[in-house]
């Protein structure tokens, strides 16, 4: 019973399989027009996503030579995000068309990594993550430093690269498009 007179309060959405846009306003050099998928939140642990428009033009075989996981060798890198940025991590995505939503797997050591693509999955490597402690995310969406959208097919296109945030962002409707055009350093428009 809420005897302060308050009103109820609502309980948080799960950011889990959301994609968050950075408004051209965050100059964070980490997060500076990227475009990354939440793939852990809770109220409590806080927040972990990858971003998926950094390819850093490598593959796992520029960073791993050991035969016996050839199978990885062509696996694209992406800069994941600011966090353990040394450390290589594999993740698959999926498109799941009946639910219209991503669905990924738990990060992959190697050996997850050559059985998801032996059974014909597609699979990404990503030096380093995004986090955020509880509660952070949250605060920042808030703030409008992060544009929320519900994930379209076409953020698991690995060729699209840094024009993916354009995209993304001038489909969400006419505002956007002004938004994605925003100058990369609008004091010198």
């Amino acid at each position: 019973m809420n005897t302060d007179n308050s009103p109820p309060s609502t309980p948080e959405p799960n950011l889990s399989g959301s994609i968050i846009l950075a408004d051209p306003s965050l100059r964070d050099p980490s997060f500076f027009r990227t475009v990354l998928i939440l793939t852990d939140h809770g109220k409590q642990s806080g927040a972990r996503g990858y971003v998926l428009n950094r390819p850093i033009e490598r593959t796992v075989g520029d960073f791993l030579s050991a035969k016996e996981f050839s199978e990885v060798w062509e696996v694209p890198v992406f800069s994941g995000g600011p966090v353990a940025g040394n450390e290589l991590t594999f993740i698959s995505f999926n498109w799941n068309g009946p639910r219209n939503r991503i669905q990924w797997s738990e990060p992959l050591g190697l050996q997850g990594a050559k059985k998801m693509l032996t059974a014909g999955g597609e699979v990404r490597g990503f030096l380093g993550y995004a986090g955020w402690t509880a509660g952070q995310l949250e605060d920042e969406i808030q703030r409008k430093a992060w544009i929320r959208r519900a994930p379209p097919r076409e953020v698991l296109d690995t060729e699209a690269g840094e024009e993916l945030w354009t995209r993304l962002l001038a489909g969400m409707g006419p505002f956007y498009q002004l938004l994605a055009k925003t100058p990369v350093d609008p004091g010198l428009n």
